[in-house]
């Protein structure tokens, strides 16, 4: 994923794309953005085509969108996609938290003297 920035003017044609179902070219512009963007675009979205545009994401990406999403659109998400899906999802969470606290536990460690 690439540190762009979505400029309004990408979210429209982004949400353009969605709208006459070109989810292919859809897919390929969205994985140009960082996970925020990504949220953001799905956030404006209708509840049909949120579920449609997040399967599509490989889901490392999908993953870290998940994270950045408002816990409705989430639960929506939830409610809509299998419970492999929803493990998956689940689990990579949860080991990019084990591994967030070992490296912040392993900075606490080292010191600077």
């Amino acid at each position: 994923m690439s540190n762009e920035v979505m400029e309004r003017n990408d979210l429209e044609r982004l949400l353009m794309l969605a709208d006459e179902k070109k989810y292919r070219q859809l897919k390929e512009e969205l994985l140009e953005y960082n996970e925020v963007d990504i949220a953001a675009l799905i956030e404006e979205l209708d509840s049909e085509r949120t579920v449609v545009v997040f399967r599509m994401l490989p889901k490392e990406v999908a993953t870290d969108v998940f994270a950045e999403l408002p816990v409705e659109t989430q639960t929506h998400i939830i409610n809509s996609i299998t419970d492999q899906e929803i493990s998956e999802i689940v689990e990579d969470l949860f080991l990019d938290d084990c591994l967030l606290y070992t490296s912040d536990a392993a900075d606490d460690r080292i010191s600077v003297d």
